[in-house]
């Protein structure tokens, strides 16, 4: 198994009102892995923030080590994850 921090930004944070989540994954898990994780844990309520219901594209960036990864970025024990929306204002 690898632990990794998954951390939320912008109004995904302040409309789920997770901040920060430890996910558990097995060996080789992907982006992918964690977003199906995640609905399993948080369900709609979090996940309609990640993937649009009507195309199943991806409406939120992941960043692993400062740097964007897709869906297929394999992750590693210890890894942070943020997920953010793609257009967010200030």
């Amino acid at each position: 198994m690898i632990d990794i921090k998954v951390t939320f930004l912008s109004y995904i944070k302040f409309e789920t009102g997770l901040d920060e989540v430890q996910v558990s994954l097995g060996e080789n898990a992907t982006i992918q892995d964690l977003v199906e994780n995640l609905h399993a844990s948080h369900g709609d309520r979090l996940t309609r923030f990640i993937i649009s219901k009507q195309t199943g594209n991806y409406v939120s960036l992941f960043m692993r080590d400062n740097q964007l990864c897709d869906s297929a970025e394999k992750l590693n024990h210890g890894d942070s994850v943020i997920v953010m929306p793609m257009a967010a204002g200030g």
